[in-house]
């Protein structure tokens, strides 16, 4: 691939390694398995539809400007990090306390216990916006009078390509309800 994004790899990955001490003349394959792995990328058909989700390319020649990647991506693919912020966190928490009072109410039950599984870098995006304290609100406004317990663990979001915390990787954090039986 020569262009991401309508930029050449070589700007996009000056960009992209902005804040990590390493340039595109850098990138061995030990580099881009250490560094290049915090900055997934997603595949998106011509069509606007989601391919897939890769973590990182395998080369890049900084003589012919361009890099090669584990699979296929066919002309017309776009290529966009995968990217998110405080605001993004505070929506998807929104959006999946309505789901979980949905399905509570949908069942007809309710948990004795709510345990909340939170990615701890959720909590250093929201910390540097100081907003650590907003999940939790927006929880206590729709779920006040249940329980709700929880801790915090790794995974979910890594550094966007101006080295600042905010690509999701995954699920960002999961409610579960519990009940005694």
């Amino acid at each position: 691939m020569y262009e991401i994004d309508g930029m050449s790899v070589e700007y996009f990955l000056t960009n992209l390694l902005i804040n990590t001490g390493f340039e595109p003349k850098d990138l061995t394959a030990d580099v881009i398995a250490d560094i290049l792995w915090k900055f997934p990328l997603i595949i998106i058909e011509e069509k606007g539809s989601y391919v897939s989700s890769i973590r990182t390319f395998i080369e890049f020649s900084s003589t012919e400007k361009h890099v090669k990647f584990f699979g296929n991506v066919k002309e017309g693919h776009l290529i966009k990090l995968s990217t998110g912020d405080s605001e993004d966190i505070l929506n998807d928490v929104s959006l999946g306390r309505k789901e979980f009072l949905n399905v509570i109410t949908h069942n007809r039950r309710k948990p004795d216990v709510i345990l909340n599984i939170s990615w701890v870098a959720r909590n250093y995006v929201l910390l540097a916006d100081k907003k650590e304290s907003e999940e939790q609100k927006i929880y206590k406004n729709l779920l006040e009078n249940l329980l709700i317990v929880g801790f915090l663990t790794f995974g979910g979001i890594g550094l966007d390509r101006f080295g600042k915390s905010g690509n999701f990787y995954s699920k960002t954090f999961v409610l579960v309800g519990l009940e005694e039986s």
